[in-house]
């Protein structure tokens, strides 16, 4: 082995142990400073409930109800919220409904360690008592998705940076290698003989100019076909042209225009108009027009590759685009979703976000959290905690070959139900492929 070789292999066996030891190291820091961020979260909120929990009633009092809403929206890392008297009963609960712990009414007498279920690894639960005999608790993830998505990432950027300079190292020192053993550093040469010269020009030798000095230059069209002149067969005369002795440049055929030289002065008043960008600065969301080309190419891919998709369209009836809280609302399902490139304006109070590889049974439970936390956020901002005109709807591919016109009819005849039901913000159009197969047949 190559003294190169070897020292190319422990070089990257170095290389890759620190690559391997680094994210696990970040993973465990992250999580060693979410245990200490949320006991400080949980003193401050307790220290709160001491001064506002006076009294059992106190707990349905907007001085609480408040101070639990900011908490919530100051930390990222709080879960749940919940509060029992000294029977056990669950008399305040933040959020109303959550996988963490079992509902209210079904939650009288049971301890804590029977009433909250969550992940030990990565959620704590903090208990203490307040004043009036009640009993506070709180969860909160100790390490997120995200602290352990960003060092993997990492890790797998400097993985293939590492395999990318390994396999050039070892390309070029084999091209070298054969460059050497075959001499192709110089070329050899014969005995006796000279470098080649270049042959000098005869000064008795003149090339006759059979042109004349009047002739234009040819003008070759460009969009032309063949973009070439046809061969000259042999025996036949070159093909003379005929002159004028008073032509001028200008007598020269003109070029017909083309798509390719026609300037912006020649082009429509509105020929530019429309979007420019992929998206619109005011909202952040993608332009309304690029839906369905964006919808029928995701389509294509979910089904070149088996997968599934869903198509979600939310609208909230009490606003319009432009205003402050149409930004909060898009912004909102934006960074819960994460598919920015995949979020659309539709019309003037909704938009349409693409979900890849996700089914109609995921998308249903992601759009219920999302509804929470829309319901959250928009009522605590504005204060009116009237019935929220936010509808929901979706449609998914479930194994069909469908077009994006179809997805959207489909996602808006939901969305248009659960306006007229009001009884539920979300509706789903839930297709049946074998039906679908058999009405395809029958046309």
């Amino acid at each position: 082995m190559k003294r190169g070789a070897v020292f190319l292999a422990v070089c990257s066996f170095i290389i890759l142990a620190f690559i391997l030891t680094w994210p696990a190291f970040r993973v465990a820091r992250a999580w060693s400073a979410g245990e200490d961020a949320s006991k400080a979260a949980y003193s401050d909120l307790r220290r709160v409930a001491i001064n506002s929990l006076l009294s059992d009633k106190a707990v349905s009092g907007p001085d609480w109800a408040r101070a639990a809403r900011a908490a919530w929206a100051r930390s990222e890392r709080l879960l749940a919220i919940v509060i029992r008297n000294a029977e056990g009963d669950v008399i305040y609960a933040l959020p109303g409904s959550s996988p963490y712990y079992v509902p209210a009414t079904s939650a009288r007498g049971l301890d804590g360690s029977r009433l909250f279920s969550y992940p030990a690894k990565t959620v704590a639960r903090y208990s203490g008592t307040v004043s009036a005999g009640l009993t506070l608790d709180a969860l909160y993830a100790t390490l997120r998705q995200r602290d352990v998505f960003l060092p993997l990432r990492d890790t797998l950027v400097a993985l293939i940076i590492v395999l990318a300079i390994s396999a050039a190292w070892l390309f070029a020192e084999s091209a070298v290698r054969r460059s050497v053993e075959t001499g192709a550093y110089r070329k050899p040469r014969f005995a006796g003989t000279s470098p080649s010269v270049s042959p000098s020009l005869d000064p008795g030798f003149q090339v006759p100019d059979f042109l004349p000095d009047t002739v234009p230059p040819p003008i070759i069209d460009l969009d032309d076909e063949s973009g070439r002149r046809l061969p000259i067969r042999d025996g036949e005369k070159t093909p003379a042209a005929s002159f004028s002795g008073e032509s001028s440049i200008t007598d020269r055929p003109k070029p017909a225009t083309s798509a390719r030289s026609v300037s912006v002065s020649q082009l429509s008043r509105n020929a530019l108009s429309g979007p420019m960008g992929l998206f619109n600065p005011d909202t952040g969301l993608c332009w309304e027009s690029y839906l369905r080309e964006r919808l029928d190419s995701e389509l294509k891919r979910s089904a070149s590759f088996e997968q599934d998709l869903s198509l979600f369209i939310a609208s909230w009836d009490n606003t319009e685009r432009g205003k402050e809280d149409f930004s909060i609302f898009a912004k909102t399902i934006q960074d819960f979703f994460s598919f920015k490139d995949l979020s659309f304006e539709f019309g003037d109070s909704g938009l349409a976000v693409v979900l890849p590889n996700m089914d109609i049974d995921h998308a249903i439970r992601m759009s219920e959290e999302l509804l929470k936390k829309l319901t959250f956020l928009l009522q605590g901002k504005t204060g009116n905690m009237n019935y929220l005109e936010l509808f929901m709807g979706l449609s998914s591919r479930s194994g069909r070959l469908v077009e994006a016109d179809r997805m959207v009819s489909e996602s808006m005849a939901a969305l248009r139900k659960a306006r007229e039901e009001r009884d539920t913000h979300i509706m789903a159009f839930r297709p049946d492929p074998e039906k679908f197969r058999a009405f395809l047949a029958g046309q």
